[in-house]
């Protein structure tokens, strides 16, 4: 897809039947970024790259703006700085629209290690232009996630996934998990090792819940946890 300028603005995927010169396209930057994680190949897949931030998607956006609503940015973390503060409407990163977590987690995904991207932000009645530089979280990281967000944390015991004391007031805590349950399956992973949980929640950290598979006993209980 082409515009009046002969610049390629996107790849043509879909076709309407039946209506006269309706089409769709994935646009030009989204497939410069999967293109540019494919070149990379197969390490790509195990980046887990981060900028620190608890995101919501903003129900009401000022002034027809749309964009996520920082709820907070990790002391230190890379949002923090480069300047994104809590409050702020983050509205593009790296020249796409963040409307919904999805379109960030398309942007951040496609980073490569040490890449720094521009982030627009409304901060009041301002918009400012930040630039912010991923980290990679290591497993370590991913597990305090776990707790963190869920209140989940497990030891590997004869080949299974056992958890520990939820934490008090936490998601896990309010769904009645208790020490001694075997954690079968977070997201569409099957865990046995530690690192397989920190893995899962690395695969799953753009997300505000996740579903799980736990036993207790002989009884097998499918649940969701969400933050």
């Amino acid at each position: 897809l082409i515009n009046i300028n002969g610049e390629v603005i996107g790849v043509n995927c879909a076709i309407r039947a039946g209506a006269e010169g309706l089409g769709f396209a994935i646009p030009a930057g989204q497939v410069g970024r999967i293109y540019a994680r494919l070149i990379r190949g197969e390490a790509a897949a195990q980046e887990a790259l981060d900028l620190g931030l608890e995101l919501a998607e903003a129900g009401r956006p000022r002034r027809g703006e749309t964009g996520l609503l920082v709820l907070q940015a990790q002391p230190g973390g890379p949002a923090e700085r480069g300047g994104l503060r809590k409050g702020d409407l983050l509205m593009s990163l790296d020249g796409s629209p963040t409307a919904t977590m999805s379109d960030y987690e398309l942007v951040v995904s496609s980073l490569a290690p040490g890449q720094s991207v521009k982030a627009e932000a409304r901060r009041g009645e301002n918009l400012v232009t930040l630039t912010l530089t991923p980290t990679a979280l290591s497993q370590a990281e991913a597990r305090g996630l776990a707790w963190k967000w869920y209140g989940l944390n497990a030891a590997e015991s004869r080949g299974s996934l056992i958890l520990e004391q939820p934490s008090a007031d936490s998601p896990a805590a309010y769904l009645g998990l208790r020490e001694g349950d075997i954690l079968l399956r977070v997201g569409s992973r099957d865990l046995r090792t530690p690192a397989d949980l920190a893995r899962a929640m690395l695969e799953n950290r753009f997300n505000t819940s996740i579903g799980l598979a736990v036993q207790r006993g002989r009884v097998i209980y499918q649940a969701t946890l969400s933050r």
